[in-house]
């Protein structure tokens, strides 16, 4: 009777976490900031709603992180983007950004660069319920870069569990 009812609990349990893994959603928060004075980018990573992952990124800081391993082959980048790409849906983007220069045509070419780079976002989220509003402004007599906004993206945790497992058949070829 009890080693039936301990079976029993553990079907529950399995099929409950079958259920997680199936509907859940990573969701990473990412918030910057750039100025003269500060340039920062805060990451948050959640799963159901618990924190996982936080860090805080400043960018001006003359230290180099040499103790991580950025040996990325063209492969995994290729995997990756690809991933992002077809997985990762944009809840909100917002930002407000003023690029300048001292001379109008350099300024003229970023600012287009920038406002191509939020055309596309906006035509591959179009089918998606994302809130996107970026504005981006140029001046044209002074160097200036200013930034800040936010962009939330989210993507399947199953998808997930299936790239890392084709990067580990990839990895074993």
């Amino acid at each position: 009777m009890i080693v039936l009812t301990l079976a029993i609990l553990l079907l529950l349990i399995l099929l409950v976490a079958i259920l997680i893994i199936s509907f859940a959603r990573f969701y990473c928060w990412l918030n910057w900031n750039i100025n003269k004075d500060s340039q920062q980018v805060e990451m948050t990573i959640r799963v159901i709603g618990f924190k996982i992952y936080q860090n805080s990124i400043h960018l001006l800081d003359d230290k180099e992180d040499t103790s991580s391993d950025s040996n990325l082959s063209k492969k995994n980048i290729k995997l990756l983007m690809h991933f992002f790409m077809n997985e990762v849906r944009t809840e909100k983007l917002q930002a407000d950004i003023v690029i300048g220069a001292e001379e109008p045509d350099v300024a003229a070419i970023w600012y287009g660069i920038i406002q191509s780079i939020v055309e596309i976002i906006k035509s591959r989220q179009s089918n998606n319920k994302a809130t996107i509003d970026c504005q981006v402004a140029a001046n044209f007599e002074e160097n200036i870069l200013e930034a800040n906004g936010v962009c939330i993206f989210s993507w399947k945790l199953r998808k997930t569990i299936h790239v890392f497992k084709q990067w580990k058949k990839k990895g074993e070829k």
